[in-house]
């Protein structure tokens, strides 16, 4: 696939290295259609400013690490940081189903959380993705949620 990505590079003069096309294939999901589309918007709109934090903005996903604060925020167990964490993402735009997203591959990836407490993180997260699609908002669904993992992560 990269090579193919590579070819029309090539043959429609995008500057984008093997690191940018990685990241296309990455957010594609391995479907070329997808990441032809990605490549020709990421080259229409930032030319030969071509990021990989961009190409993740134009396939709507969250820049990488864009949660690690959050998450450090949750796991020191002070609940005004994550506050401040939550309303930044909220500030930067970032749709809450994303953030979310994010988290969820937080907790799953961290091997010192029992699976117990995964859990009962992984129900909240659930939780608060049907009160999304029902209407509630970003902000007190991201709070809910956060304050729900801080505690399960202090609990003993």
């Amino acid at each position: 696939m990269i090579g193919r990505l590579r070819h029309i590079c090539a043959e429609e003069k995008v500057a984008a290295d093997d690191s940018h096309l990685q990241e296309v294939i990455a957010v594609s999901g391995g479907d070329m259609r997808k990441a032809v589309t990605t490549l020709q918007s990421a080259h229409q709109f930032l030319g030969a400013n071509i990021t990989n934090d961009a190409i993740r903005e134009i396939a709507g996903m969250l820049p990488v690490g864009r949660t690690d604060s959050l998450w450090a925020a949750m796991r020191a167990n002070v609940f005004a940081n994550v506050e401040t964490e939550v309303d930044e993402l909220i500030l930067d735009g970032h749709p809450a189903g994303l953030v979310l997203h994010s988290l969820h591959d937080h907790i799953v990836a961290d091997a010192a959380i029992a699976d117990g407490k995964k859990a009962v993180m992984c129900q909240a997260i659930a939780k608060a993705e049907l009160a999304l699609i029902q209407g509630a908002l970003d902000r007190l669904q991201l709070l809910d949620v956060s304050a729900k993992v801080t505690r399960a992560l202090v609990a003993v």
